[in-house]
């Protein structure tokens, strides 16, 4: 599954912000791609989307994306809320997001703290929607990323499956 990282939106009224938004984007492009998990979309692809109001299934399907990371930036006085949410693009719903309330004292930082925490955990949830989404596939058309997600769903049920026999053993001990 390919990922696209469109621009966070400014939505306060300070034309500085659209820097602070540009960074967050390029930022969290850059954690995504370190991942090396999925294919990131460019940032001079999703750059001509900034301020589109075209629907999020029309953009995903422009750039070849399976799920959408979209986030917005609000400023008031020296604080900022930083939303971002992800998107599964083919099923059009909403499967993870967070909110962010930081102080502006230094900006970088708060650049750095978002992006990473963006891509540290949506990535987590891109990997469980995709597991969810085996269970509606036929197995004769498994591609090699599909047998993957099948042998780590089988061995999370096998570690959880030891886990709960360990903690059964210890009691009966007492």
């Amino acid at each position: 599954p390919t990922i696209a990282v469109l621009p966070f939106a400014n939505l306060s009224t300070d034309q500085e912000q659209e820097f602070f938004a540009d960074g967050i984007t390029e930022d969290t492009i850059s954690y995504f791609s370190k991942s090396k998990t999925f294919p990131i979309v460019s940032l001079n692809s999703v750059m001509k989307y900034k301020n589109s109001k075209e629907a999020t299934k029309d953009i995903a399907n422009a750039l070849n994306a399976n799920y959408l990371v979209q986030g917005s930036i609000r400023k008031g006085g020296n604080k900022v809320r930083i939303s971002a949410k992800l998107t599964d693009a083919l099923e059009d719903t909403q499967i993870w997001s967070q909110t962010w309330d930081r102080s502006l004292n230094d900006v970088f930082e708060v650049q750095d703290e978002v992006s990473q925490k963006v891509s540290a955990l949506a990535l987590p949830a891109i990997i469980a929607n995709e597991q969810n989404t085996l269970n509606n596939k036929d197995l004769k058309i498994f591609s090699a990323w599909d047998e993957f997600l099948h042998s780590l769903n089988s061995y999370d049920k096998r570690v959880k499956l030891k886990t709960l026999k360990r903690k059964s053993n210890m009691s009966t001990k007492l």
